[in-house]
């Protein structure tokens, strides 16, 4: 992986809506914590890496440079914000001023604080230097759309569009003889056909807006997914799986109006493949081939 800055998807190693106990390997120590009792957010310092992440529910949401912050070759920590703006040519969204403490026995400071929501950015600034830089997602990705994306990923599009993002390809074999990418964030799995993404594969999170809400289809009962898209129940195919060394049967349902194809085990949604009925042709590999 590319080390330093990744616009609203990671920084160094550290990677946006991953777990962060992925990374407890690494030396830390956990810092503040939120009094919320509807939230669980915490922050980490690792010391090797010189950065704190700050997570809810486990899940890193931001992460804090303040010594090293390298973008496209440069640190942007010290950084005149002049040359910062001329440099990469980022508009600022939002400006506030924010009064900081730095120090017991030490004078507070008036930092300018910039928002770059496209970017994923909040920069803030003293005497016209950068002191800290904060990384998040504000791209804003709209997650399920049926028979079109998942987040950033576009069916039927090259998949060499988001190399720019943390992926590992995954070995061919014969029973699936086509190009299997893993990508991170969103924590996905690309099937691919001529080189374009045909199905996308989600065992984690599939988010979908219902009625101004965000619903996760994965683990999702059976029943609330036929109310909540109005379909009847087609006939289930029986595929057995490998499940921690023990296995068990799923059953797989395919809604080509939807685009969707669920996997199901004692009435929950485990798996959820997305795919567009008209031009996507992998989907039914995994049926097809099973035994």
């Amino acid at each position: 992986m590319n080390k330093g800055l990744i616009l609203n998807t990671s920084y160094n190693d550290f990677i946006l809506g991953t777990r962060v106990s992925d990374y407890f390997d690494k030396r830390h120590e956990e810092g503040v914590a939120s009094d919320s009792p509807y939230n669980d957010i915490v922050s980490f310092e690792f010391y090797d890496d010189g950065v704190d992440i700050w997570c809810e529910n486990n899940i890193i949401d931001s992460i804090f440079c303040e010594t090293t912050c390298i973008y496209e070759g440069v640190n942007l920590i010290g950084m005149k914000f002049d040359e910062f703006l001329n440099r990469f040519h980022f508009s600022p969204d939002d400006e506030d001023v924010i009064w900081l403490e730095v120090g017991e026995g030490k004078n507070g400071q008036n930092q300018h604080v910039y928002d770059f929501d496209k970017e994923g950015l909040q920069i803030w600034v003293w005497r016209n230097r950068i002191r800290t830089v904060i990384i998040c997602d504000n791209s804003n990705c709209t997650d399920l759309i049926l028979n079109k994306s998942y987040q950033e990923f576009d069916l039927n599009v090259p998949i060499s569009n988001y190399f720019y993002k943390k992926y590992k390809e995954l070995d061919p074999d014969t029973t699936h003889p086509f190009k299997r990418y893993q990508f991170y964030s969103p924590e996905v799995e690309i099937w691919c056909r001529n080189d374009l993404v045909d199905t996308i594969i989600n065992e984690r999170i599939c988010a979908y807006e219902y009625q101004n809400k965000t619903v996760n289809l994965v683990g999702l009962g059976y029943d609330a997914f036929l109310k909540m898209f109005d379909v009847i129940s087609p006939d289930s195919k029986q595929i057995y799986v490998d499940a921690n060394g023990r296995k068990e049967l799923r059953h797989v349902y395919e809604f080509d109006a939807l685009g969707l194809q669920v996997w199901v085990w004692h009435k929950s949604i485990k798996k959820v493949l997305i795919y567009n009925t008209k031009e996507s042709k992998l989907h039914r590999t995994l049926i097809e081939t099973a035994k």
